[in-house]
């Protein structure tokens, strides 16, 4: 925790180096409240898209679950990813919901690593085609390049899901080699890697990939869509269409070590991304502050809702009705 949030100030300072902190307040109290809307709009779908990807995923696991449950504990979850260190709103939910959702904590941690998986393939394949797309005309063909290079990449990455059997016998037999003297650990190692193919084996069945693949690809198109919504409310803006490459640079950036909610680490990479790609450095700050905290808004509401409501039901009517 004390090393996240050392991570997380030295990205907060390198954020406001050489800021005027009066100017970046001032453009985000004037941003137009219409598009702000939208992006909360935008980013309720994809959050929505995201619960269901996860209830078809769970369905694998238990054909007999309820939606709406699914719904809930999802939200609960990623609030909760928002307000914990170290995203233990994921943990949670693949435990502390894992009987209400009839499944056991590991078939539900199983399908909570399938949606991370699936998420950082659709995020690099966006983060590809948005540099291909829109790329800074001083160095278009870097931009071509790298964003044909991260495209390429992700399209290896899908391809190889296909071919996950070949790939996890090859894993195995290095494991049973290296480790031939050390049975213990062998075996332990052997189990965890059995563990995770077999999430990337239920990733790769051909009637789910597409579908997981497909649910991802809108959902993160509605997130890419808040983006832009947040960077056309800011008229300060020189080229607000580079928030369609400040979407997935900063998601990625969540991955490092940082505070929760990734105060600083996400600001960095997006105001970074913004002002590379043409923006003045109190407009690119100015940006990634307000959509850093609509992104961290809407989840947090959304699943404070559903907490409100799921703890009611169990405390408040529970308890009337059994009286």
């Amino acid at each position: 925790m004390l090393i996240g949030c050392l991570v997380g100030a030295v990205f907060l300072a390198l954020v406001l180096h050489h800021v005027d902190v009066r100017k970046v307040w001032h453009e985000m109290l004037r941003a137009h409240p219409g598009p702000l809307l939208l992006a909360c709009l935008f980013l309720l779908l994809a959050y929505l898209v995201r619960a269901e990807r996860w209830y078809l995923t769970l369905r694998a696991v238990n054909s007999s679950l309820a939606r709406m449950g699914t719904t809930g504990i999802f939200m609960m979850g990623i609030a909760a990813n928002c307000i914990l260190p170290f995203r233990l709103g994921d943990f949670m939910r693949g435990t502390m919901f894992n009987r209400r959702l009839g499944v056991n904590a590991s078939g539900a941690l199983v399908t909570i690593l399938v949606e991370k998986i699936i998420d950082l393939l659709t995020i690099i394949l966006a983060g590809g085609i948005a540099l291909m797309a829109l790329p800074k005309k001083a160095t278009a063909e870097f931009h071509g390049v790298g964003g044909g290079i991260v495209l390429m990449v992700g399209l290896g990455l899908v391809l190889s899901l296909f071919f996950m059997k070949y790939v996890r016998a090859i894993v195995i037999w290095m494991v049973e080699v290296i480790l031939r003297a050390a049975p213990g650990p062998r075996a332990r190692i052997s189990a965890l890697a059995g563990e995770a193919f077999d999430a990337l084996d239920m990733v790769a069945h051909p009637k789910m990939l597409p579908v997981l693949l497909g649910w991802s690809v809108v959902s993160w198109g509605l997130e890419g869509c808040a983006f832009w919504e947040v960077a056309r409310a800011m008229p300060v803006l020189a080229d607000p269409s580079a928030a369609w490459v400040a979407m997935p640079v900063a998601t990625l950036s969540t991955a490092l070590p940082g505070t929760p909610g990734s105060v600083g680490t996400f600001d960095f990479f997006a105001a970074r991304t913004m002002r590379l790609l043409g923006n003045s450095h109190n407009a690119s700050t100015a940006y990634a502050f307000l959509v850093h905290a609509t992104v961290l808004l809407v989840p947090v509401v959304l699943g404070g809702g559903f907490f409100i409501v799921d703890y009611l039901r169990k405390h408040v009517f529970h308890k009337n009705t059994s009286n």
